[in-house]
């Protein structure tokens, strides 16, 4: 980021914080999601089926973005290997399932692409990323793009498996049940979605998949250096602060209660 664009971003965050000390935290929650709404208009084309998208128009993949791709690949394979699930039963179940998922992440790729409003799109053990999108950093409303890979690569360690019914996440039922009860219980009243534009809905809709929220959990656990043997608590859910990565506003968005997002990144792999 150059001097004049680290000025402005500054001045920027300066003065979410003069909003966030002058209206209280509640104005400020209500402004975090605002913003995640925002982001998501840009996105759309992001909601279709990743597994039944043919992506077309590959390029080169720049060099700094490929080792940003092996560093987040290091970072999900490191977490797998070493996670601790303060819940020994849970634990059990993970070990089971785990060389599976360390086994899904050996093939996967990146390259580049011409996306339409994505910035990354995970397909049959293919990371596909818009570098002109990936690179668009300093703006706070907007949100950074930094965690799109871990997003995605977390996309390829449970990968979309067509079955009856359309396409689902290889995901072991116990980690399903966990992510749709936490999703039931953050459902928002029937006013407020109502009050929500057909687009907000469907955006809305795509993040509360199973697939997505776990996605979004990894990116989280990546920008705030979580441990794959830490009991999270809200302390370590930086709640006071100016999210500047999309995807924990996202999640922030989605899974508004605290004690359901903690709950959540203590109990998943």
């Amino acid at each position: 980021m150059k001097e004049g664009e680290y000025k402005s971003e500054e001045k920027k965050l300066n003065l979410v914080e003069e909003l966030k000390k002058k209206f209280g935290k509640n104005f400020f929650i209500k402004v975090v999601v605002l913003a995640a709404f925002l982001s998501l208009s840009a996105q759309k084309g992001e909601a279709q089926n990743q597994s039944k998208t043919v992506i077309k128009n590959e390029i080169p993949v720049d060099a700094a973005i490929q080792k940003e791709f092996e560093d987040q690949k290091e970072f999900l394979v490191d977490w797998f290997s070493n996670r601790i699930i303060p819940d020994e039963d849970l634990q059990k179940k993970f070990e089971d399932a785990k060389p599976h998922i360390l086994k899904n992440l050996e093939t996967v790729f990146l390259k580049g692409d011409t996306l339409p409003f994505a910035i990354g799109m995970w397909h049959n053990d293919t990371i596909s990323i818009n570098a002109k999108l990936f690179n668009r950093q300093g703006d706070p409303f907007y949100g950074t793009s930094k965690n799109t890979l871990v997003h995605e690569l977390s996309h390829d360690a449970f990968p979309m498996k067509k079955s009856a019914g359309g396409y689902h996440p290889d995901m072991p039922e116990w980690m399903l049940t966990i992510i749709q009860n936490a999703i039931e219980k953050s459902l928002p009243d029937d006013s407020d979605w109502q009050n929500k534009s057909t687009d907000m809905q469907e955006s809305e809709l795509y993040l509360r998949t199973p697939e997505e929220i776990y996605a979004h959990i990894c990116a989280f656990r990546k920008e705030y250096n979580l441990r794959p043997n830490q009991i999270i608590t809200e302390k370590d859910c930086h709640l006071e602060e100016w999210p500047k990565d999309k995807n924990v506003r996202e999640l922030r968005m989605i899974i508004s209660d605290p004690d359901i997002l903690i709950d959540l990144l203590n109990k998943l792999p």
